[in-house]
């Protein structure tokens, strides 16, 4: 006999062993996570019924085929709220360990209140707050390892099924820490069906997300046209040339005589043109949106049954989706009138970034660092060695809180020059009371006292070269650099320089310091620079423009700007400080459009950019002080001397402890 309780115990195993219905992501995400409205815009379900593009991409890392999700995308699209839906969905349904990344601290910090908020309001057991810690996060139960860029130990030593990279493209590339995207993405290796998330905001070329995007399958969105219902790729720009020229893209940018509109007037009119000419207001816009699926390069949609046809040029284990402004709530009017305002102001790249989603590259101003090296590297010259057509040297340092940045350049006719050497002199703890500090001091040994060695025997006969004339930048640490260069005397060799954008007719100008221009933060006085700093103003702008140039330049011309064999293996930092800073036309305050170079990503900086452009005027100071001004026709170069060090002696420098210097990445 069957007693009741029995049963009730058989129901419970078969419930038990039951397999488990299969849930797509989007669908549990709609009936089971809840905003919270200490993070969201509203409160209740996470509805996709306004964002249907969302739903592909959930359902991407469910599917057992892809192993990296890629998205390029504006701001404002929603990014990191469906980044957090899918980390719920994956505690649920398939908890394991995983990785989060984020830019910095400060955002680590707000994206685990987010994620924990919006967990607490889905029903997951979160810990207690005075538990919480930026280790991990613990979201029922599944633990997600936290980190941001520039975090060594958190980027390392984890194993995890999963790995988050959120606005990866402003990670910072510390030179201790290594190449964040890399170190994350290593994580996966002990399991062979993981999932890699990766989003960001392009920052202007290079860009990684748009690098990353490009070896997937990059699907692009196809909108309906709500009036002829032809399915179409969701563009900003209409096409330029064509049958489709001036369709297919917001229109109302430019007036019937090709003149671009003012943006209050854009923001009134624009509207969007679809393929065959209808035009699509903001009224309807959602519905034209919202109408449509996402389609794999070499794919396109059936006109008549909506379904897709052709062959995607990569599976499924890659995918990309690019998402911009028009997946947003933001009016047709108000994408044009910013585009407008953007364009007037010099921000197109920022606008490229925030509303197109869109790396923006510059045209024909400023290679890529692999364009540079492959084109400018000499494969008959090695690193150190400096080539025999050179005649002279000049080295430049760029000094930073925590260290130096330094480069030795060889001159010969005609201005062509030969990067010989470059490096990183980091500063040690504890020489705040030091009279010169420990970074500066390694300059010395590793640049002024070095003889480089020449390959074959140089126009002037000489088999090995000093550096004949330095630059140093004064502009930050003027005090540590004048105390610096007293200390090695009076050289004749060593120069302080400093770049002046206001310069117009002069290439450089010397003057005499004798005070700080502003008052100590700690004293409030003055700081008097004990017998006087001599500074040399250089016309950065001019410089600047005349370095650009030579990148663009021929290699096998007179006044080629040259880099050493194999540079693109072991000089990467080097090229990308380089082209870090691109020329761009910005509007000045009297109206007018002015040329400026503007620094393409922070996280890298331009501290050799800064070096070379002032190896150009190093170069013109030496040149310019041959007897009988010989100028850059190395045949009258009959009165070329090269200076020899000065200031300590010889046995004092070579009692100096040799310098601890990082190669420069």
């Amino acid at each position: 006999m069957i007693t009741p309780a029995i049963e009730r115990l058989r129901r419970r195993v078969g419930r038990a062993w039951r397999p488990v219905q299969r849930v797509e992501p989007d669908a549990w995400c709609e009936s089971h996570v809840r905003m919270s409205d200490e993070h969201e815009a509203a409160r209740g379900l996470y509805d996709l019924t306004d964002r249907p593009w969302w739903r592909e991409v959930l359902r991407a890392a469910a599917d057992p085929e892809t192993r990296t999700i890629t998205i390029p995308a504006s701001t404002q699209v929603g990014k990191t709220l469906s980044l957090c839906a899918l980390i719920l969905y994956l505690a649920k349904h398939a908890p394991a360990s995983a990785l989060a990344v984020l830019p910095d601290k400060r955002a680590t910090i707000e994206f685990r209140e987010r994620l924990y908020s919006l967990a607490k309001e889905s029903g997951f057991q979160i810990p207690p707050e005075y538990r919480w810690n930026l280790r991990y996060m613990n979201v029922g139960g599944m633990r997600v390892y936290l980190s941001w860029s520039g975090s060594k130990q958190g980027l390392r030593g984890r194993r995890c099924k999963y790995v988050f990279l959120s606005e990866l493209d402003v990670y910072l590339a510390g030179h201790n820490a290594g190449d964040p995207v890399e170190a994350a993405s290593q994580r996966v290796k002990a399991f062979p069906r993981h999932l890699i998330f990766r989003e960001s905001s392009p920052i202007p070329e290079p860009s990684r997300i748009d690098a990353l995007e490009r070896q997937t399958d990059r699907r692009r969105w196809f909108a309906r046209c709500p009036e002829c219902g032809t399915p179409q790729e969701l563009r900003f720009f209409p096409h330029s040339k064509g049958e489709l020229a001036g369709r297919g893209g917001i229109a109302g940018l430019k007036d019937g005589d090709g003149n671009w509109v003012d943006p209050d007037v854009a923001r009134r009119t624009a509207h969007y043109v679809c393929v065959r000419g209808c035009e699509i207001g903001d009224d309807r816009k959602a519905e034209f949106v919202r109408a449509g699926q996402w389609v794999p390069r070499g794919c396109s949609i059936h006109p008549k049954s909506g379904k897709l046809q052709g062959t995607s040029e990569r599976g499924k284990r890659d995918v990309g989706f690019h998402l911009w402004a028009a997946h947003s709530n933001a009016q047709w009017g108000t994408i044009a009138a910013e585009y407008l305002r953007c364009r007037m102001g010099g921000l197109v790249p920022d606008y490229f970034q925030n509303w197109l989603g869109r790396s923006f590259k510059q045209r024909g101003s400023m290679p890529t660092w692999q364009e540079l090296a492959r084109r400018l590297s000499v494969p008959s010259y090695p690193r150190s060695v400096v080539p025999a057509e050179a005649y002279f040297l000049t080295a430049s340092c760029d000094v930073q809180e925590e260290e130096v940045y330094c480069a030795v350049r060889a001159w010969g006719d005609r201005k062509t020059s030969w990067l010989v050497d470059w490096w990183v002199f980091d500063r040690e703890a504890g020489d705040e009371h030091e009279l010169v500090k420990s970074d500066l001091a390694q300059i010395d040994a590793a640049v002024l006292d070095t003889r480089f060695p020449v390959q074959g025997r140089n126009p002037r006969g000489r088999s090995q070269l000093w550096v004949a004339l330095l630059g140093i930048d004064a502009k930050y640490r003027i005090l540590d650099v004048h105390h610096w260069i007293q200390s090695h005397g009076a050289p004749a060799r060593i120069r302080a320089v400093q770049g002046d954008g206001t310069m117009r007719d002069e290439r450089y100008k010397e003057s005499l310091v004798t005070e700080s221009r502003r008052p100590d933060k700690k004293t409030g006085k003055k700081v008097r620079y004990e017998g006087g700093l001599r500074l040399w103003s250089i016309n950065s702008l001019a410089y600047r423009r005349d370095l650009a140039g030579r990148f663009q330049a021929p290699a096998d011309q007179p006044g080629a700007w040259l880099l050493p064999a194999k540079i693109e293996e072991c000089g990467r930092f080097y090229l990308e400080q380089l082209v870090n800073e691109p020329p761009t036309t910005r509007k000045g305050k009297d109206g007018r459009p002015r040329l400026e170079f503007v620094e393409r990503d922070s996280t890298i900086g331009h501290d050799y950019w800064d070096c070379e452009v002032n190896q150009l005027c190093l170069a013109d100071m030496f040149v310019d002080q041959l007897v009988g001004s010989p100028g850059w026709d190395a045949a009258r170069w009959e009165g070329t001397r090269e200076l020899r060090p000065e200031g300590r002696p010889a046995q004092d420098r070579a009692a100096r402890a040799v310098p601890r210097s990082r190669a420069a990445r």
